[in-house]
């Protein structure tokens, strides 16, 4: 299972970056920056003398005004976001408790595909769970509908059951009908599993299944959003 280890760099993209950590009640005075935001401010920092975000940590407003051509306006909201530095923490260490991993993509493990894929529009962060250097081996997407018939999950089954035999990953997004169909078919097969989902990674790695088959190191799960309840 990967372990979490919290770089400079990747403190800062969390806390530019994400809801990790902002005070409840107090979301309209914390805006994380969203993907095209942190991409130019990226380019910026990467530009100056800054270099690297973790820059951030060691200097002033002054200075990333100076540097970065930016105004005062995005100056505060980027000095607000700043400041939760130490709450941060504590929602990381309780994460890693749980079991999910933070990772950027300043990180040498952030999923080469991803990166080579979409580029840019690769997500700054993901959340997730079990191993993930499974997700830059090759591996079979299998999704379909959640209401599938019987046929249709007949089939689903013999396909993942193929990709096992094949030394194929299966990728699904964890939905009920073909998507859970492909998982539990490859895991019951010793095969291995990346569950790619829109929400709910808190409420997955809970399912006793589930937890067996990341400790196994069969199923990393991963989601772009951050798991229910960790705000």
């Amino acid at each position: 299972m990967t372990k979490m280890n919290i770089s400079a760099d990747s403190q800062v993209i969390i806390l530019l970056c994400s809801n990790l950590a902002i005070p409840k009640g107090m979301e309209s005075e914390y805006k994380p920056l969203n993907l095209n935001e942190w991409n130019t401010l990226a380019k910026k920092i990467a530009a100056s003398s800054l270099k690297r975000p973790e820059a951030f940590l060691s200097s002033n407003s002054i200075e990333w005004e100076r540097e970065l051509d930016i105004g005062q306006q995005e100056l505060k909201r980027i000095d607000k976001l700043l400041s939760r530095r130490g709450s941060l923490a504590i929602e990381l260490k309780r994460l890693n408790d749980m079991g999910i991993w933070v990772l950027t993509r300043s990180e040498s493990i952030y999923p080469c595909r991803l990166k080579k894929l979409l580029k840019e529009k690769a997500p700054a962060l993901i959340y997730g769970t079990g191993d993930i250097s499974l997700f830059d081996q090759p591996g079979v997407a299998i999704v379909g509908s959640r209401d599938a018939d019987e046929t249709a999950i007949y089939f689903t089954q013999q396909l993942a059951k193929a990709c096992v035999r094949d030394r194929l990953n299966v990728v699904s997004g964890g939905a009920r009908g073909v998507d859970l169909a492909a998982q539990n078919s490859a895991l019951v097969e010793g095969g291995q599993v990346i569950s790619v989902l829109s929400n709910g990674l808190a409420a997955a790695i809970r399912n006793k299944a589930n937890r067996e088959a990341v400790v196994n190191n069969q199923l990393p799960v991963s989601i772009a959003l951050p798991p229910a309840g960790s705000v």
